[in-house]
């Protein structure tokens, strides 16, 4: 099975000078560097929404950053200060995940005697809880009983 991430996606408006503005669409993780290379206070966050992606690659993305921004020795600093290595950008990514994914990543596999023992509860009905209907309840035709 594959493994998918989810990754915000984040519209930026970069205030380069008085008559140019420029809008670009960025994952998450690339805003601080943009904000470090230009400052904080000329990159405005417009919209962001989640993308989910199937078979991520972390060393193709670290390698597109090193490439995006490596041609110049101040956007490049910028980089390298949040995102040096791979492992930087991977901690960044998983940090962003869904806790119901880290969960599920983090939950240990079930031993056999595990799944044994949870195939014979299901089968004997062991851990069910006892069904209750409800549906005189909500009908509201349940008799009183009278008084004396």
């Amino acid at each position: 099975m594959a493994k998918i991430i989810t990754l915000t996606l984040v519209t930026l408006l970069i205030d380069r000078d008085a008559s140019t503005k420029l809008p670009t669409t960025v994952p998450e993780y690339e805003q601080s560097i943009l904000e470090e290379i230009y400052g904080e206070e000329l990159v405005t966050e417009l919209e962001t929404r989640d993308v989910q992606f199937e078979d991520f690659d972390v060393g193709t993305a670290f390698a597109g950053l090193v490439k995006k921004y490596g041609g110049n020795a101040d956007s490049d600093a910028a980089r390298a200060r949040y995102f040096n290595r791979e492992r930087d950008l991977a901690k960044f990514i998983d940090s962003r995940q869904p806790s119901a994914a880290k969960a599920e990543a983090k939950a240990p596999a079930l031993t056999a005697a595990e799944k044994k023992a949870a195939k014979a509860a299901a089968k004997s009905g062991k851990d069910a809880p006892p069904a209750t209907d409800f549906t005189e309840l909500l009908a509201g035709d349940v008799a009183r009983s009278p008084r004396s």
